[in-house]
């Protein structure tokens, strides 16, 4: 009879146990639960303050993209267009060597360009990063363009502006122009808060492969 007794009374204490484990399971559960919409939430936050809070990464991504999509405007955000495009327009003895005057062969100066930021260093205000640059080999594009154009002034002694637009914009066009990578030590400068790209010559070699290089021959020859 006792160990009928002893049989009956130990159930309710393994099934006691038996809920007390399932209740931590629970618990155990609820707060791996919490834990991970913590992390979650905290990823969010993460990502949106790199969205927000400018950095030298992202306002070299936001430049290099507008002037790939062509968006000067926007351009000016991070940097200053004239200065950028101010090499396209170089003049020798009052002979332009290049001068992309529509919006749309401005356009194809930049369809191309291709980057990848490999590293950055700030030190206060100043931010150096080094980057591989992808873009149309403009010296061959000016060495096209400038045989056509000296062609046809030799053959009908003129050439109009729209001629030299429309010889301009075929080079520019053409699938056969080579691409030309490489890489270049940008500086950006903090001002009021907000990273700008300075435009010095080592930006516009690495949007220009070789018309850098091109201008400076003419200059000199």
């Amino acid at each position: 009879m006792a160990n009928k007794e002893k049989s009956k009374s130990s159930k309710p204490e393994t099934k006691s146990k038996k809920e007390t484990s399932s209740k931590s399971n629970e618990k155990n559960k609820g707060k791996l639960g919490r834990i991970i919409i913590i992390l979650i939430i905290l990823a969010i936050i993460i990502a949106l303050m790199f969205l927000v809070i400018p950095s030298p990464e992202k306002t070299l991504n936001e430049m290099f993209q507008a002037l790939k999509d062509g968006d000067f405007e926007k351009v000016n955000e991070f940097s200053n267009y004239d200065e950028i495009k101010k090499i396209t327009e170089n003049d020798t003895s009052n002979n332009s060597i290049m001068s992309p005057e529509s919006v749309e062969n401005q356009k194809l100066l930049y369809e191309s360009l291709e980057w990848n930021i490999k590293s950055v260093k700030t030190e206060g205000n100043t931010a150096t990063a080094v980057v591989e640059v992808t873009n149309k080999d403009f010296n061959e594009i000016i060495t096209n363009y400038m045989e056509k154009a000296f062609q046809a002034w030799f053959l009908q002694g003129d050439l109009s502006d729209e001629k030299a637009q429309e010889y301009l914009t075929e080079e520019l066009k053409s699938q056969d122009i080579p691409v030309k990578t490489q890489e270049a030590n940008i500086t950006l400068e903090k001002e009021n808060g907000k990273w700008k790209v300075k435009v010095d010559e080592n930006l516009r070699k690495a949007i220009y492969p070789g018309l850098v290089e091109f201008v400076e021959s003419i200059d000199n020859g």
